[in-house]
């Protein structure tokens, strides 16, 4: 081999090494249970920069590659008037095995304002109510965040009183600002993230206002919690952690 191949040999192997690791992408939107084609669904760093788009196809499933590592906004929108935001916003995608999202479509609703009789300068009030595929939910809970980089976990600013068979909240005394709206009904006792079978739901308007003097309407809309993982694999990387393994029999 002469000097001058050894070199670009060298310079390749290198420039190799020194590249800078890529993350990927791979999930799929889902409507009521049905695959979502054409739905806009967007990845933007939550350091702020270039974000990536990519549109389903017609099995609601989509894929990015060759993103840099780190943490991300994550939100699909339309055909029409439909969003879907994953319950952990910031997600994290690390360098490496594709990570996998699964979202699910609701009602894309802006919220709407009417004047308080009686409200304390500077403070306002939220209300509407929780449903799930257009049906009223009972027992769930509406929790206020004021800053969604905390992934919208543990307790908020203010939380509603879990909501009756007409599935109505309201929060008053809340002081004016922007809000992110979460709703959440578990199926069984406990704090703590959501568990598969739970209903939880991000309102696609997040931030949501509370002007002063007014009340703040906004209905929820609520989805199934399924389990991280894609339909048709054992074995798949998610936010970092991972279980690899094999099944024996008792000899082995």
């Amino acid at each position: 081999m002469t000097r001058w191949a050894a070199g670009l040999l060298l310079a390749a192997l290198l420039l190799g090494a020194c590249a800078a690791p890529t993350a990927s992408v791979r999930g799929r939107v889902m409507r009521d249970g049905a695959p979502l084609a054409g739905a806009a669904v967007r990845l933007e760093p939550r350091t702020g920069g270039l974000a990536f788009e990519v549109r389903t196809g017609p099995d609601g499933r989509f894929a990015l590659d060759r993103l840099p590592p780190g943490a991300y906004r994550v939100e699909a929108r339309g055909p029409g008037a439909l969003a879907a935001l994953p319950g952990q916003n910031p997600f994290y995608v690390p360098a490496g095995e594709p990570v996998w999202i699964g979202l699910q479509a609701v009602p894309a609703e802006s919220p709407s304002y009417a004047p308080l009789r009686e409200a304390e300068p500077g403070f306002g009030a939220i209300a509407g109510h929780v449903r799930f595929r257009g049906q009223p939910v009972e027992g769930a809970v509406v929790t206020l965040y004021a800053d969604p980089d905390h992934g919208l976990r543990g307790p908020g600013v203010l939380e509603s009183f879990p909501t009756g068979p007409d599935g109505a909240y309201v929060i008053e005394g809340v002081w004016a600002g922007e809000y992110w709206v979460v709703a959440r009904k578990r199926q069984g006792p406990g704090m703590g993230p959501v568990r598969e079978g739970d209903l939880y739901g991000i309102a696609p308007a997040n931030p949501v206002a509370v002007k002063d003097g007014q009340e703040t309407r906004l209905d929820v809309h609520l989805v199934e919690k399924e389990r991280d993982a894609p339909p048709d694999a054992g074995i798949l990387r998610l936010t970092g952690t991972g279980v690899r393994g094999r099944v024996v029999d008792p000899e082995g």
